[in-house]
């Protein structure tokens, strides 16, 4: 290997007075070529998330909605996060919270809220009923318990930005089209590397599946901000489908039901639902592992799509460092990752813009070098791991 590198070497074309090697000439088309590949998804998907306008609200469109969250020993959120939920500024909801045998005293905390709230329902869910972990069995007793024909969920560490949260997620529903509305669920600012990293991943994410069901091709919501009818959950049999994975009540359903034609999209800072991020590397990782894992059902499309994405960024910087080790013309091979930024920060800002986030666009070097390390851990978890414990 190393005689050919050195034969190739020797081989040498003169473009304007620079002399490149045939190996020169080979990293750097790659480079260009994947350096394009990463700008043109950029204009052509992300540009749709800074171009959509969410529906707003007719005053007097107010159907009825069941709010589920289920709830497993989640005292202290639910003590914090369930009076905005249950306070929203919309005439006609019951909030129904699956007490997923808990012992940490949530019992305690809804019987409170019952007390104060009568339009709060509670669902108990005893530990000795056999099933699978994770959240598909509790979360299909409270749709079961829901008297509404549509649906909003979300999760105990959660909380609305606005009072008018229901309004926004419920307006699309005005078109009889639309089934499934995917809302945006970001996570609370906070301090350190990890809280920076943790809002940058999960704003991509947003801008991979907002912009690919802007695009009609929708493969997955969030369940902390997610709405669909009723009807449609027992239309697909619930989770039927995929009820022996821990995971995926909220990406594989909408796999299974979202179409190019009965999903709407909402992205109004006042539709918003705010979370908690993890505080730890390990309680993080345990969390995208199970998100990952769950990346292999997905629609085989879809799934080709997002790993050239993932790919076409990778091998870039495969290719950037071994011109960077292989060849003389650094100045050129910076110049390559300075246009490369250069074109695609204009969308990254706006598409962050929109997202909540326009001061993670000032990090874009950095994150783009950070995402390498975790596109390895996503391939690592996607080709080798087993399923997870929830």
């Amino acid at each position: 290997m190393d005689d050919l590198i050195s034969f190739l070497n020797k081989i040498i074309f003169n473009v304007n007075g620079f002399d490149f090697s045939v190996i020169d000439t080979i990293l750097l088309g790659f480079a260009i070529s994947f350096a394009l590949w990463q700008i043109i998804f950029h204009y052509y998907y992300f540009l749709k998330i800074y171009r959509f306008k969410s529906k707003v609200p007719d005053p007097e469109f107010c159907p009825p909605v069941s709010i589920v969250i289920c709830a497993k020993n989640e005292k202290e959120n639910l003590r914090e996060n369930l009076s905005a939920i249950l306070e929203q500024d919309y005439p006609d909801f019951e909030v129904v919270v699956v007490n997923d045998a808990s012992w940490d005293g949530t019992d305690e905390i809804l019987k409170y809220y019952e007390e104060k709230y009568p339009h709060l329902k509670i669902v108990e869910v005893r530990e000795d009923i056999k099933r699978i972990d994770g959240k598909k069995f509790p979360l299909t007793m409270g749709i079961k318990a829901a008297k509404n024909e549509l649906l909003l969920l979300s999760d105990a560490d959660c909380k609305p930005v606005s009072n008018d949260w229901i309004r926004w997620m419920i307006a699309p529903y005005e078109n009889e089209k639309i089934e499934l509305v995917l809302g945006y669920s970001p996570y609370q600012n906070g301090f350190g590397l990890l809280n920076l990293f943790i809002r940058a991943e999960t704003s991509l994410t947003a801008m991979l599946y907002f912009s690919f069901a802007l695009a009609r091709k929708p493969y997955m919501g969030v369940g902390r901000n997610l709405s669909y009818k009723r009807s449609l959950f027992f239309k697909h049999k619930g989770f039927a489908s995929h009820h022996h994975i821990p995971a995926g009540d909220d990406d594989l359903f909408v796999r299974d039901a979202a179409t190019a034609y009965n999903t709407a999209v909402v992205l109004h800072p006042n539709a918003r639902i705010l979370t908690k991020p993890k505080n730890k590397v390990a309680k993080w990782v345990k969390q995208k592992r199970r998100h990952l894992f769950v990346g292999k059902f997905y629609n085989p499309n879809i799934k080709r799509s997002l790993s050239a994405f993932s790919f076409s960024h990778f091998f870039f910087w495969t290719f950037i460092f071994c011109l960077l080790a292989l060849s003389n013309h650094h100045w050129l091979t910076l110049g390559i990752i300075g246009a490369k930024w250069i074109l695609q920060w204009p969308v990254v800002f706006l598409a962050f813009k929109k997202l909540g986030y326009r001061l993670l666009a000032l990090f874009m070097p950095l994150l783009d070098i950070a995402y390498i390390a975790y596109a390895l851990f996503s391939a690592l978890v996607l080709f080798f791991s087993k399923k997870p414990k929830w």
